[in-house]
């Protein structure tokens, strides 16, 4: 998020937080349906937030997530076909397969993530010739073998094809801000409404929620209240 966004949401979770917190008389309908409204909109920016493509810098983190899933899928077999090629005493250039294998995930992570595909399509490919013993000898079957070709199909589409990762990163983005602004404005056409038609018994309530809409919670813009400092008359925490 932006930076207003973020002010703007730390804005939106103090509102929450002390309609959250009070504990006093019951309060009159109508203010609690709008704060349940506030609160499903909020709800939804964080469904957002906490997505994979909310919590992603794009397509970057994507292609990240498919080369480690590849990488961890080809891992167990290289290791296995290393072991096979070891013991074969029928193949000339059986020594030469096994130490051209790379079975570490630090060996594939420095490699850039083309190079890296290669690789692990590599695994998958000897992994077929050898797939009996795999089965037999290292238990590494069809399970395996197919989470490998996945794996390795799901991230060579993905570097086929990276303008469709970051546009789907834009809608996300385009999404969370969407719902960001369907909240604030909800605060003024109606929170802030509601919070007004409080009486005395919620005197204390009315001014929290007041003062929350109108502290300024960019970075760095306020210091928080010092520890003990006295509460609003009337407003009991829960």
């Amino acid at each position: 998020m932006e930076k207003p966004q973020v002010a703007n949401w730390n804005r939106q979770l103090k509102v929450k937080s002390v309609y959250d917190a009070y504990a006093g008389p019951a309060l009159p309908g109508l203010v609690l349906r709008v704060f349940g409204q506030h609160t499903a909109l909020l709800q939804a920016a964080t469904a957002l937030m906490d997505g994979p493509e909310g919590r992603s810098k794009g397509a970057t983190l994507k292609k990240s997530e498919e080369q480690q899933r590849a990488i961890a899928a080809a891992l167990p077999v290289a290791n296995a076909l290393y072991l096979l090629y070891l013991e074969d005493e029928t193949d000339a250039q059986a020594s030469e397969k096994a130490h051209a294998l790379r079975r570490n995930k630090t060996d594939y992570k420095a490699l850039p993530a083309a190079v890296a595909l290669t690789e692990t399509r590599r695994v998958a490919q000897q992994a077929q010739t050898l797939k009996t013993k795999l089965a037999s000898d290292a238990g590494i079957g069809k399970p395996e073998l197919d989470e490998l070709a996945a794996a390795n199909a799901a991230f060579k589409q993905l570097l086929a094809a990276p303008k469709l990762v970051i546009e789907a990163g834009k809608t996300n983005r385009t999404a969370l801000g969407t719902a960001l602004k369907a909240a604030d404005k909800f605060v003024e056409a109606k929170l802030r409404p509601a919070t007004k038609t409080l009486g005395l018994a919620f005197k204390g309530l009315r001014e929290a929620l007041l003062q929350a809409l109108r502290i300024d919670d960019a970075p760095g813009a306020r210091q928080p209240a010092a520890p003990g400092a006295a509460p609003v008359p009337g407003s009991t925490p829960a």
